[in-house]
């Protein structure tokens, strides 16, 4: 999965490049573009980034997080088994 993640994100091409073609949603639907985005807008474009990406990095990582600790408890009791 990660691996298909990172063709679909705008690494090793500019996001320009994707977002007119018809693949252009992908962009808009993976979660890795707005912490890209927070790195390479200062590094390539000398600006900050604009306050949606930081607000699309701070909610993903929130529903990430809230996810783990969901599945951390649901599964707390039997992870000692595993060990």
């Amino acid at each position: 999965v990660f691996q298909i993640l990172f063709y679909l994100s705008p690494i090793i091409y500019p996001a320009s490049s994707i977002a007119s073609t018809r693949f252009g949603w992908v962009l808009t639907f993976n979660p890795l573009t707005p912490f890209l985005d927070v790195i390479r807008v200062p590094m390539l474009e000398g600006r900050p980034p604009s306050l949606a990406c930081y607000a699309a990095a701070a909610a993903i990582t929130l529903v990430v997080g809230a996810a783990a600790a969901v599945s951390l408890g649901y599964q707390q009791r039997r992870v000692i088994f595993y060990l």
